[in-house]
């Protein structure tokens, strides 16, 4: 049987999160931020 690892959002840090997002197309982040209430703390951030 294989064992599966889940990999939560949340065990990002925020330095990497911000990372990972700056390089996402604008139209696609304001799509993005609708997934998770931490994505749409960062996009509310200046």
């Amino acid at each position: 049987m294989d064992s599966k690892k889940v990999f939560a959002v949340t065990s990002l840090t925020d330095d990497l999160v911000v990372e990972i997002l700056s390089r996402v197309p604008f139209k696609s982040f304001c799509r993005f931020k609708c997934v998770c209430k931490a994505w749409l703390a960062f996009s509310s951030d200046p």
